[in-house]
């Protein structure tokens, strides 16, 4: 039996996960290189938590979020789910699993959400995958009021960042750099091969930037076939397994490197023989990996251009001022966002109204960050999600009976001032 909810329920969240930097490099391919299912993930979780519950599964990091009971014990459990996947005995993880709780749970959620606790600040994918977890956490009615308003804040404070702040324009801008910097070395990029090892955010960035400045051959290399295939038909281009890649090699003027397993994907030894293949033809090197994929030693063959995001970075906003300033912006928007949905939270509990007015505009503003969209099409969502709650009240078996699904019928017919319709209407019935 789950215990009495905490007073206030936002100190009963807790977030719990791992990430690609924090597990070692075999661990890591377990849990972020395999074909992890969001349904089996959500399965999973719902079977330790007791009350609302969301999963966040990317391509950098593995979170539970979940609120709790005062007498809930499941951390153990959700760190036994993250040894399940990862192959390490729980005992283990040590360090590699983080928890956050209350508002500090809050906090990390909207760094998470803007992308600055990321490999690669400033990247837009984080968000589209959060919300996409949180859309699959709702249709299994797993969430509730508590993280459906704390994940929209999320939203709003991460909109505002990438509007108000440069933080965004890093990876475009780094992107961009890459791709002078391959025109710099090859000249026409038309004629350029490009081979993707690994699809980290920053690869395929870098991968639909030098396709669309007129990059046509794209080739793709991951340990999973299938997600190689997939990236393939994204980029028109073809695939390999992971074992190919020291034939692919030869025949790439541009190598994106971006796996961060921790494990050196190449060695100078593969990148010389690679060099002696091609006849001593200059190759671009680039390692979007954390950790890095390329052994440091590559960049000291004469043929070989060996750069890292670092490197891309600083070219791109022209020395560490410049990216302190940004990160100090986006920073402080957050702490306004978070300070301002605490505020919020806080109204008195005999004030329903305003709990309502909150909810309403909490959704609103959800419907507004999922992006553009026309006035029928964004108000036909909203109203779809103002009554997502409503139906599921009116809908969901009673333990008390039909007496308190007419109770409630009854209240909101007086709240919204409905009227009662008769079942002959539009046959000659009245109302």
């Amino acid at each position: 039996m789950p215990g009495a909810p905490h007073d206030d329920p936002l100190s009963g969240l807790l977030l719990l996960g791992t990430s690609r930097r924090r597990l070692p490099g075999p661990a890591a391919k377990a849990v972020f290189d395999s074909e992890s299912d969001l349904g089996d993930l959500l399965t999973e979780l719902a079977s330790v938590a007791d009350r609302e519950a969301v999963v966040l599964s990317t391509r950098e990091r593995l979170e539970y979020l979940v609120v709790r009971d005062e007498q809930w014990q499941g951390v153990a459990d959700l760190i036994r789910l993250i040894a399940g996947r990862s192959g390490v005995p729980a005992s283990d993880l040590g360090d590699a699993v983080y928890i956050h709780e209350g508002v500090g749970a809050i906090r990390h959620l909207f760094e998470v959400a803007a992308s600055l606790d990321g490999e690669t600040a400033g990247t837009a994918r984080i968000l589209e995958e959060l919300r996409s977890c949180h859309g699959a956490a709702q249709t299994r009615q797993m969430t509730g009021p508590v993280l459906d308003a704390v994940l929209s804040a999320a939203y709003t404070a991460a909109r505002r960042v990438r509007a108000e702040t440069p933080v965004a324009e890093r990876p475009a801008s780094m992107a961009a750099v890459a791709v002078e910097v391959a025109r710099s070395l090859h000249g026409n990029l038309a004629r350029v091969r490009v081979l993707l090892v690994g699809l980290g955010e920053m690869s395929e960035l870098l991968g639909f930037e030098l396709k669309q400045a007129g990059v046509a051959d794209i080739a793709t290399v991951h340990p999973s076939a299938r997600r190689a295939e997939a990236a393939a038909r994204r980029f028109g281009g073809h695939f390999a397994t992971i074992d190919d890649l020291e034939d692919m090699l030869s025949d790439a003027d541009v190598v994106v490197c971006d796996r961060g397993t921790g494990q050196r994907t190449l060695r100078r030894s593969m990148v010389e023989n690679a060099l002696k293949r091609r006849r001593n033809k200059p190759v671009l090197l680039i390692d979007a990996g954390l950790p890095a994929d390329i052994e440091d030693s590559c960049g000291d063959l004469a043929d070989a251009f060996l750069y890292r995001l670092d490197d891309l970075e600083r070219i791109a906003l022209e020395g560490q001022s410049a990216r302190e300033a940004a990160s100090a912006m986006a920073y402080r928007i957050l702490e306004k966002e978070h300070a301002r949905f605490l505020d919020g939270w806080a109204q008195p509990e005999d004030d329903p109204l305003s709990a309502l007015r909150l909810h309403f505009d909490t959704v609103r503003q959800e419907v507004l960050d999922e992006g553009p969209a026309n006035a029928e099409a964004a108000t036909r969502r909203l109203v779809e999600r103002l009554l997502q709650a409503p139906e599921q009240a009116l809908t969901k078996p009673s333990t008390e009976g039909s007496g308190q699904a007419a109770s409630l019928e009854g209240a909101l017919r007086k709240l919204f001032g409905l009227r009662t319709t008769n079942k002959n209407q539009g046959k000659g019935g009245k109302t």
